[in-house]
């Protein structure tokens, strides 16, 4: 179980901050956000957290882990992770697609990939209708790419989004989490239906 974020639009400090504190629960080893203006992955909730609202950006992703796989104290295996294969994305997620370890994973998908997170593998076949929709996998992700914001998830793993009156969207792992941070009319994202924004 972790938690996912995601933002576009006018930067809130109050709500990003009950956002951050909301998600919490669901991930406890490591945190970390990304933004055109910062990136950050640390073992530090204070840090990331005060960061995260100093920088104030008006678009990121961001995601507490609880780790399953691959130590958190190596920074490499937590999110977000960033590649430019082509272009730039930004990607978190909540769920399992492999519990193989990094060589084994690499033999079964015939790639390599740079740490022990298994979202290496979503990040490669993000865009895989028949890999999405293998039903050994859960997913639920929030991503940047070409400065738009997106949501996809199967139906295995929960996700919401808000989209408040002045164009700002926001969204998060579960309903509770847009609830207590005050957020109303939360909707869900649908299985297998990808949201840009």
């Amino acid at each position: 179980m972790c938690s996912v974020i995601g933002y576009k639009g006018k930067f809130n400090e109050e709500l990003v901050s009950k956002l951050l504190d909301e998600s919490r629960i669901r991930g406890i080893h490591a945190f970390g956000f990304y933004s055109d203006v910062y990136n950050l992955k640390t073992t530090s909730y204070n840090k990331f957290k005060d960061t995260l609202l100093l920088t104030k950006p008006d678009m990121f992703v961001a995601h507490m882990r609880y780790s399953t796989s691959g130590t958190a104290d190596v920074m490499e295996n937590n999110q977000p992770l960033i590649s430019y294969n082509g272009q730039m994305t930004a990607l978190v997620f909540n769920g399992v697609i492999s519990q193989l370890d990094k060589k084994n994973i690499e033999f079964k998908y015939q790639t390599d990939i740079p740490s022990d997170n298994d979202g290496w593998i979503l990040m490669k076949y993000l865009y895989d209708e028949e890999f999405l929709h293998d039903k050994s996998i859960t997913l639920a992700t929030t991503y940047i790419q070409d400065d738009n914001l997106y949501a996809y998830r199967n139906e295995h793993r929960p996700l919401y989004y808000n989209t408040q009156e002045d164009g700002t969207v926001v969204v998060a792992s579960t309903n509770d989490i847009l609830v207590r941070a005050g957020l109303e009319n939360n909707e869900t994202v649908k299985e297998h239906t990808r949201y840009k924004w």
